[in-house]
């Protein structure tokens, strides 16, 4: 079964992505905070097909500190066999150039449409078989 990662701290829109996914017949993971992220990855990347990332994102579990490139840092830590696509709230150019530049293979503006989301991932990695 593939699994997808996905890394966002608004709850609303983990639930909503993962229930699509998961009707999709994919595995959801869910991390918070780029802490949370890191550590799945290292522990969970012979298992993960996919990793959906915010870009902004609490440093850890406590959410007092907001990391505004947080999900660059965990592209950086993906293994390049796991492809990745990233999102965030803001229409930044720079943030689109450099997460083509880390190698993401989608990016999306929240509010996203989970439909969407869902058939980019089949396109990447294919359904769930």
């Amino acid at each position: 079964m593939k699994t997808i990662l996905v890394v966002e701290d608004q709850e609303s829109h983990a639930i909503l992505l993962g229930w699509r996914l998961e009707n999709e017949g994919y595995d959801v993971l869910y991390a918070t905070n780029v802490e949370d992220a890191l550590k799945i990855i290292k522990e969970e990347k012979d298992k993960i097909s996919l990793v959906f990332l915010d870009i902004k994102l609490p440093k850890s579990k406590e959410g007092l500190e907001i990391d505004e490139g947080g999900g660059f840092k965990i592209a950086e830590e993906i293994p390049k066999s796991i492809p990745f696509i990233f999102t965030t709230v803001y229409e930044r150019d720079d943030d689109y150039s450099r997460g083509i530049e880390l190698g993401a293979k989608a990016f999306f503006t929240k509010p996203f449409d989970t439909r969407d989301v869902a058939n980019k991932i089949i396109e990447i990695i294919g359904k769930n078989e």
